[in-house]
C-alpha cells in the first residue's frame, strides 16, 4: 500500500479519539492519494483541512490500485464528508463509495 502522511502522523497515537478513518471505494486505477486528498479538501472547501493519512491499497505484485483506500481525517471533517454529500462524489470518472471504516 502506498501512503501519504502529514505532520499530524506524529500525533495520531495521542489523538485517535479526534480522528476517524473512512473507507473510499470504487477508485479509478489512476487515482492517487494526492488526488484523493485534494478532492476532499475541495469538497470541504478548506485548504487547511487536516488529512492525517491516506492509504491507497495496491496489489503487492503489480503495484496497481486495488480500487479502494482508507483516509484518516479529523473526526469533524470525516463526519462532514459522510453526511453532507447530496450529489454523488465523482473523482477521475468514478463515483466514490464512502463509508465508515470497518474491520475484517
Amino acid at each position: 500500500a502506498s501512503s501519504l502522511s502529514t505532520e499530524m502522523d506524529d500525533q495520531m497515537d495521542d489523538s485517535k479519539n479526534k480522528t476517524k478513518k473512512i473507507y473510499v471505494g470504487n477508485l479509478s486505477e489512476t487515482t492517487t492519494c494526492e488526488g484523493l486528498v485534494r478532492h476532499f479538501k475541495d469538497f470541504l472547501d478548506d485548504d487547511d483541512t487536516d488529512v492525517c493519512a491516506c492509504d491507497l491499497m495496491t496489489d503487492r505484485n503489480t503495484g496497481a490500485s486495488r480500487g479502494y483506500a482508507f483516509v484518516t481525517l479529523t473526526k469533524e471533517n470525516a463526519e462532514r464528508l459522510l453526511s453532507e454529500r447530496i450529489a454523488p462524489m465523482i473523482l477521475d470518472g468514478h463515483e466514490l463509495i464512502l463509508g465508515e471504516n470497518f474491520s475484517r
